[in-house]
């Protein structure tokens, strides 16, 4: 009897291999080895003996995670048309897929850097589309309704778009959820269908590509791990621009020159003007328009330069202010003057105005 002292095995792997991908081994992939058996009574003499050969094929692995691409709440205002939340679903599976998108409300609140967010209105004609490589939302060639043939670790950048109703006041919130649900691949410019259900309770069977479920359960509630969906929530904040106007008069000097001048006919009136937006989002343009009664007033005198801006939340209007600018439109046929405040309101800005005018 020959007796075994040793044994020496030898895995030898080969095939179809195309290469390592931080998302594992292509599905798909052949995987063959088979192994020596190497034996004797010494070193010598010993003889191998090559065992069959075992193939497979690799699994499809499915991975996926979706990331919301905005730092905080995409500021909009009422009646806004194609306001843009941008997200970014990137395939962490082992197999080219397509993914269905669509936009769900699930979260009714949000954390987006450091405010807290809660849900209070439905946007209007909300729909989901691809971008087209560049990263910024374009109606016109941003079209795609789904994700076509995304390679593992490959990555795309999708829109949630949406219109605002016109009746939203400041600091509403609408908060969606982009889900990306794993599809069928390998047919370029056709959309694939949806993968409802993997093989996980199916027996192996190892020269089949079957499909599993692998991804994480997102933060979204209500969207457990290993179902071949993966959300992620952005918010649309309504931002208005809420301005007051307040208006005053002095009367700066009278005829007698008195050292309390009074409002008599040939005294020198100043109207001031305080401007202030409280709300959160600004204004590009803000003129103030004010129609003097020419038989009241001696409007032949006003020139243009005569109107003059003082930015700050501190104006003493009897007192003419340091770093006012001229700016302003004056009619000295009716009346009118128009102040406009070069470059509008900012939020949270307070902007003032003045003028003189001669009493008659």
């Amino acid at each position: 009897m020959i007796k075994i002292k040793k044994v020496l095995a030898t895995m030898l792997v080969g095939g179809m291999f195309s290469g390592l991908y931080a998302a594992g081994t292509l599905s798909g992939t052949t995987v063959t080895n088979s192994a020596t058996l190497s034996f004797g009574d010494s070193a010598e003499t010993a003889e191998t003996l090559t065992s069959n050969t075992d193939s497979f094929v690799v699994d499809n692995m499915v991975d996926m995670t979706v990331v919301t691409l905005d730092e905080a709440a995409v500021q909009t205002k009422s009646g806004d048309i194609g306001t843009a939340l941008k997200f970014k679903v990137k395939n962490e599976g082992n197999t080219v897929q397509d993914f269905a998108l669509s936009a769900v409300k699930t979260t009714t609140t949000i954390t987006l850097g450091s405010e807290t967010l809660n849900d209070n209105f439905d946007a209007t004609n909300v729909t989901v589309v691809l971008d087209n490589g560049d990263g910024v939302y374009d109606p016109v060639t941003d079209t795609a309704t789904y994700i076509d043939e995304l390679a593992p670790d490959a990555e795309a950048v999708v829109y949630i778009v949406a219109d605002m109703p016109e009746e939203q006041e400041n600091n509403d919130v609408a908060i969606y959820d982009l889900k990306a649900q794993v599809a069928q691949g390998g047919a370029p410019a056709t959309e694939g269908s949806v993968i409802e259900n993997d093989d996980s309770d199916q027996a192996d069977n190892p020269l089949t590509v079957e499909i599993v479920f692998a991804e994480d359960a997102s933060s979204v509630a209500g969207d457990g791990a290993r179902d071949g969906i993966y959300l992620s929530a952005d918010a649309f904040k309504i931002i208005i621009a809420d301005m007051t106007i307040a208006k005053q008069s002095v009367v700066m000097s009278d005829p007698l020159g008195g050292a309390n001048p009074k409002r008599i006919p040939g005294a020198v009136i100043r109207y001031c003007f305080t401007v202030t937006n409280n709300g959160g989002a600004a204004v590009a343009i803000a003129n103030i328009t004010d129609d003097l009664d020419e038989s009241m007033y001696d409007v032949s005198l006003l020139q243009s330069n005569d109107v003059k801006i003082v930015d700050g939340d501190v104006f003493d209007c009897a007192v003419a202010a340091a770093g006012e600018t001229n700016t302003g439109t004056v009619d000295n046929a009716t009346g009118v003057v128009e102040i406009i405040l070069d470059g509008g309101v900012d939020a949270g800005q307070t902007r003032n105005a003045y003028f003189n005018v001669t009493l008659k």
